[in-house]
């Protein structure tokens, strides 16, 4: 029996995805298959150099030591702490121990408000935000021993989440993921400044759609009779997709260069070519209170096509072009 042929071993040639799609219009050869079970994607350059990469798009300036400690929050973590970083109090519950163990009723009693997350989640996959009882922490801890073996417990801070991405050790883009809010104006309800965002809505011109704020997303918030004093913030729900009605804003410019300063330091010591940080920030623009969420060592690009206030266009470019020079080097 003779060898089996590339085209066989990586049969599929149809993708979409803005990494695959920009290597391609570069020239680049890409094709994916199963291998022991798992997709695989195998990229081509011109001079016949490959690069394998699993089913969520790693990019090949980030060591596989990175990706893991990217897919481990406890690992995550601790470098935070290494580093002085600060991030939310943390329990870790396996599928062997109790729900109702002493130090998970302890942070509930002593946060009032809880969220539980896969230790090794993607894309926000067995998330529960705003746990305030018990029987919502068993459940939440359900849902998330589907994605994992085991569950992060943490108090659920407050301000709005920022995705630095760093590559080559600078930040190139800060994007605030801004949940669904309304800001007063001292006459409006709150009913009728939904109504206006929805109209803004409507006229975006971003790749990514943002969807209508119906009350699937916002709730009782589409009745409110509420007139909010002029600059009050009204936070509808914690989203912070835009599919759930959150609002992506590139704040690059307007941010303060010790968060900037801070981020860069992370993706140095872990040693990332390509990693989005993510923190919680009570005011980006200047130095205060922050919380340290997440790294990702594959970010999704199309992300920098839902920013309302700019096109982050670069950002991709930057991206697919380190990455060529990386595989046809």
């Amino acid at each position: 029996m003779g060898a089996m042929r590339t085209e066989d071993i990586f049969p599929e040639t149809d993708f979409k995805g803005l990494f695959t799609r920009g290597l391609i219009e570069r020239g680049f050869t890409v094709r994916a298959g199963r291998i022991a079970g798992e997709r695989r994607i195998r990229i081509t350059s011109s001079s016949g150099r490959n690069w394998l990469s699993g089913a969520m798009t790693a990019f090949p300036m980030n060591s596989r030591e990175v990706c893991l400690v990217a897919d481990n929050k406890n690992i995550s973590y601790e470098f935070a702490r290494m580093l002085d970083i600060p991030y939310p109090q943390t329990l870790y519950l396996t599928q062997d121990e109790s729900t109702n163990n002493e130090e998970t009723a302890l942070l509930l009693e002593k946060y009032g408000k809880l969220v539980v997350k896969p230790l090794d989640g993607y894309k926000s996959h067995g998330i529960t935000l705003n746990i305030k009882t018990p029987e919502s922490l068993r459940a939440a801890l359900e849902t998330a021993w589907v994605e994992s073996p085991t569950a992060i417990v943490q108090q659920q801070v407050e301000g709005e989440e920022y995705r630095f991405s760093v590559l080559d050790g600078k930040v190139i883009s800060v994007l605030r993921r801004e949940r669904p809010q309304v800001i007063g104006d001292g006459e409006n309800m709150v009913k009728e400044l939904i109504v206006e965002e929805n109209l803004r809505r409507q006229q975006l011109q971003t790749a990514v759609p943002y969807p209508e704020w119906t009350r699937d997303l916002v709730g009782d918030a589409l009745d409110s009779q509420k007139v909010l004093a002029n600059g009050e913030v009204k936070i509808l729900t914690n989203a912070t997709m835009v599919a759930n009605g959150a609002s992506i804003y590139d704040v690059t410019d307007e941010t303060h260069q010790d968060y900037i300063m801070m981020a860069e330091r992370f993706a140095q010591a872990i040693g990332a070519g390509f990693v989005a940080v993510d923190m919680f920030i009570d005011d980006h623009k200047s130095y205060g209170t922050y919380w340290f969420n997440e790294c990702n060592a594959a970010p999704a690009l199309k992300l920098y096509k839902a920013v309302r206030n700019k096109n982050c266009d670069h950002v991709i470019k930057a991206v697919l072009d380190r990455t060529a020079d990386i595989i046809d080097k």
